[in-house]
């Protein structure tokens, strides 16, 4: 019983209304990878129901399938994805769609 109410909160996500806590000066920092190597146009989009890892991942999840991305990145904290692009093939409106359908509005962030 414990494993399914486990793989509902992953695939639900985390239903959470509050902003995160802070990580606590015992726990360790993440390592992750390098982003943009390529040094793609990139664009940034604002997530504010974005609250945890698993909400991060379904949104990353969500960016990286879309025509055009070749790589994501998310900023929970600040409540960001960033996606490296290639322009002609990505579409900020579908994007944003994309985003809602999977119930995090976002919009695009200014430069």
């Amino acid at each position: 019983m414990r494993y399914l109410a486990l793989v509902l909160l992953v695939a639900v996500g985390c239903g959470q209304t509050s902003a995160p806590t802070a990580p606590s000066a015992t726990e360790s920092a993440v390592v992750t990878p390098a982003f943009n190597t390529g040094n793609l146009p990139t664009v940034q989009f604002s997530v504010p129901d974005m609250h945890c890892e698993a909400c991060a991942g379904k949104v990353q999840e969500t960016m990286a399938s879309l025509p055009g991305v070749k790589e994501t990145q998310t900023d929970l904290s600040g409540k960001v994805v960033t996606v490296a692009v290639e322009k002609e093939a990505f579409d900020e409106a579908k994007a944003m769609e994309a985003l809602a359908a999977v119930n995090f509005p976002g919009e695009v962030k200014a430069e």
